[in-house]
């Protein structure tokens, strides 16, 4: 059984945590490192943790004989970088190298050329254990795996930890024959000194070795990455890059190397890094933690054994705890006479006696390398980089519209399209029947009212029942998607099937619950994707429940079907099935076999009611968030209704800044961040890129619209940017919520007439405003293939 789980983001929650009660931590990884200073507890914990902090500080921590190691790291990666000739490269290898040998120096007394072999292997495999070894290696949940993937992330870091254990045991035996207690010159020395004078289990050699990983793995990479975080953000605003290296000229004259004893001297220098590391948290996450024994935590009870995650990320970019986080402001944290600002909610080094032994190295490291490679070079873009192949605005033409018949196919690896989709109904099909079933399918949904009175009569019909379910809270704080969820999902129910649900039905919260499930497992993240045969062994897994569920939709499909072939007129069409039944009886053809219109009808319920019941959600969070903008497009529906009649589809044209509000909401919170794939179905050229038969091509919507290229202050919610002066709709270039081309979204015009009648008419019935003591927060998070609001409490006033 797992152990239970706590996550939490709040900085009083987080500082009672780690401060008071944990030092216990999980071993997640098959590759036990229940060893050493990091995944070790009790009094071997103890004893490694003080033993390592005090050998960090003998050797220099916070000292001038460190400082001067940095500054020669600094000097070989600077004659590194200046051999590019001001080319473009990768600076990560670069900076990582610097800090490598640093903690290197530290521990075996010398440093490495990066040219050396044995330099390579070891970057090599430090970078290989801190991508692999992660929560995604299938051996977490099924460990018996490891004995049987041969090559597999897991066999390679047995193998790599053993090249790894020799070479430090080689490095032990060294030290040993040349051991002067009057002379020690790094952390092998005092580990041998420390055993001399201790004999404790805390210092067996498996322990220092494993401490030593540790050192390695937590001490080079994360520096390393706040570095590179640090010169592309000043790439991204080079006037802030500009005003870091002047306040360096003004100091040095760029005449000798920055040392620590100047970094009081150098504010907006300081406050610069700050900022970086708030608004780049390299470490999500801080290490896992461990109740180890049963506690109360803010309103919570913890038991023991229970797992806590604390989110720094969310923590850092908080709004309840600074303002605008989503800005780089290094000014946030000066005063008016410069002196840096304390903020509570900042923990790059997280709290407490589990917080990182190596912070005060990774600080020299910051402020040294940040400066002297500043005062040595401009950092900028490199000329003409494409930034993403699919996130460039004439690439995504050329291979959505220009060569959109070249780019439709659909991939068919994932388990969820091969064992349940299957190739069939009209999203992840291709060829003839994918042709057959989008004609067939655009047809019915124009004959059934899309665009039309009769349609929008059924929409209004699930706006007034929406409208009683958020009444029924009487003002109190509720769950919005649920109800916005239950119309948009019975709109589509009522054109596949003719009628609609109530809502308190037991059919219509089963489906429901299916598609919800649907929706939010069928994605990459599933393990069957990787590991088929997993399908067949893993009870009561996702993929076995959404095989399961898959066959109750089917079973009642074909309920439905029956009903209607024995109702069926072909004089009175009533619904989607009605004309799949005259199309079989006119056409005799594999396309409209019974099990591709019932993917069909699985696809339009998938697509078609959870995007649009999501951006109906973010549009609400954005009128929270945005009280006045909420103000003006009620009061340009009141000047138009008085409140006294629904809004319908011929007002559109009379209400300029709720469309512009729409599409706003459309653009900042793409809720299909990257488009659906597309397979190239022959070899094809785009933006000048040799693109390979079979190649999957995925177009990155969400980058486009938030790329300043195209868009001005793209982060700010500016419904303006969308209206001429004489209040007419702006046609932006760069704007494509339902893709593009021959595979766009069927459900378009379907989707912006229910976005605009549930928006204008739940609009001027109710006010929305936030929940008491807890604010609306449009931070997203990935669920499934879209982008979700993190919370959807809200509280909506009748008026």
């Amino acid at each position: 059984m797992a152990d239970p789980t706590f996550s939490s983001t709040s900085p009083s929650t987080i500082n009672q945590n780690v401060l008071t009660f944990f030092i216990g931590v999980v071993v997640l990884f098959v590759v036990r490192w229940d060893r050493g200073v990091i995944f070790n507890t009790g009094h071997v914990w103890r004893d490694l943790r003080r033993f390592t902090l005090s050998t960090l500080r003998n050797f220099g921590v916070g000292k001038k004989s460190l400082e001067e190691k940095i500054h020669e790291e600094i000097l070989e990666v600077s004659n590194a970088i200046e051999a590019h000739k001001g080319k473009p490269f990768v600076l990560k290898k670069h900076i990582a190298d610097g800090t490598f040998n640093i903690i290197y120096n530290l521990i075996f007394g010398q440093r490495l050329e990066y040219t050396s072999p044995r330099f390579n292997e070891f970057i090599q495999i430090f970078d290989y254990l801190f991508k692999n070894a992660g929560l995604q290696v299938p051996e977490n949940f099924l460990p018996w795996l490891q004995y049987i993937r041969k090559n597999s992330p897991v066999q390679t870091m047995i193998k790599n930890d053993e090249i790894l254990r020799a070479y430090v045991r080689e490095k032990i035996q060294e030290h040993r024959e040349t051991f002067d207690a009057e002379n020690l010159r790094d952390f092998l020395d005092m580990y041998i000194l420390m055993t001399q004078e201790e004999k404790s289990e805390s210092y067996s050699e498996m322990n220092i070795f494993r401490t030593i990983v540790d050192l390695f793995t937590a001490g080079s990479e994360t520096t390393a990455t706040s570095l590179l975080w640090a010169f592309l953000y000043l790439t991204k605003y080079p006037e802030i890059q500009h005003q870091c290296r002047e306040e360096i000229r003004k100091l040095t004259g760029f005449s000798r190397m920055v040392t620590m004893a100047d970094r009081e001297e150098l504010p907006f220098i300081n406050a610069t890094i700050l900022e970086v590391q708030r608004i780049a948290s390299v470490a999500v996450f801080v290490a896992p933690h461990v109740a180890e024994e049963d506690i109360t935590l803010g309103d919570f009870d913890v038991l023991k054994g229970t797992i806590l995650m604390f989110n720094v990320n969310a923590l850092h970019n908080d709004p309840r705890y600074w303002d605008n986080p989503e800005k780089f402001l290094p000014e946030r944290w000066l005063t008016k006479d410069k002196k840096i600002i304390k903020h509570e909610a900042f923990l790059p080094f997280s709290w407490g006696p589990r917080s990182c032994l190596g912070e005060p190295l990774a600080r020299m490291e910051m402020f040294l390398f940040f400066t002297n490679l500043l005062q040595r070079f401009e950092f900028i873009n490199p000329p003409d980089e494409p930034v993403s192949l699919s996130a460039q605005l004439d690439i995504v033409k050329e291979g959505l519209i220009t060569k959109g018949e070249l780019v439709n196919g659909r991939p068919n690896w994932l388990f969820a399209i091969k064992k349940i989709f299957n190739k069939k109904g009209v999203f992840f099909n291709t060829g003839q029947e994918w042709k057959d079933l989008r004609r067939f399918s655009l047809s019915t949904l124009r004959n059934f009212g899309v665009g039309k009175k009769s349609l929008e009569e059924k929409i209004q019909e699930e706006v007034v029942e929406v409208s009683i379910a958020i009444e029924a809270h009487n003002g109190k704080p509720f769950v919005l998607k649920k109800h916005i969820g239950d119309g948009v999902f019975n709109v589509i129910y009522n054109i596949i099937f003719g009628q609609r649900l109530e809502y308190t039905a037991p059919r219509f919260h089963e489906l429901i619950d299916i598609f919800d499930y649907l929706f939010k497992n069928a994605g990459i993240q599933l393990l069957e994707n990787f590991l088929p045969w997993l399908q067949y062994v893993r009870k009561n897994s996702p993929a076995q429940i959404l095989i399961k569920n898959d066959q109750i939709l089917r079973g009642f499909v074909q309920e439905k079907i029956q009903e209607h072939r024995e109702t069926f007129d072909a004089n009175n069409l009533r619904d989607f099935v009605d004309m799949y039944i005259l199309m079989t009886q006119e056409e005799k053809s594999e396309s409209y076999s019974e099990m591709n219109i019932f993917r069909t009808i699985v696809d339009l319920f998938s697509a078609g009611s959870e995007t649009t019941a999501t951006s109906l959600l973010w549009a609400f969070l954005y009128l929270t968030k945005y009280p006045e903008i909420q103000h003006q497009c009620r009061e340009e529906i009141r000047k138009l209704t008085d409140f006294n009649r629904m809004v319908t589809m011929a007002d559109k044209d009379e209400l300029p800044f709720v469309n512009a509000t729409i599409l706003e909401v459309q653009r900042i919170a793409t809720v299909a961040a990257i488009g659906a794939p597309h397979v190239a179905e022959e070899d094809v050229t785009l933006g000048g890129f040799d693109v390979p038969k079979g190649t999957i091509v995925q177009f990155i919507i969400h980058t486009i619209h938030n790329d300043p290229r195209y868009w001005e202050t793209p982060e700010k919610f500016l419904p303006e940017r969308w209206l001429t002066k004489d209040r007419k709709i702006i046609k932006h270039d760069a704007f494509l919520p339902f893709s593009w081309g021959p595979r766009s979204c069927l459900g378009e015009p379907l989707a912006r007439m229910e976005m605009f009648l549930f928006f204008t008419n739940l609009l001027q019935r109710f006010e929305f405003t936030d929940a008491p003591d807890e604010p609306v927060s449009l931070s997203p998070r990935m669920t499934g293939i879209t982008y979700q609001p993190i919370k959807s409490l809200i509280c909506a006033k009748p008026l």
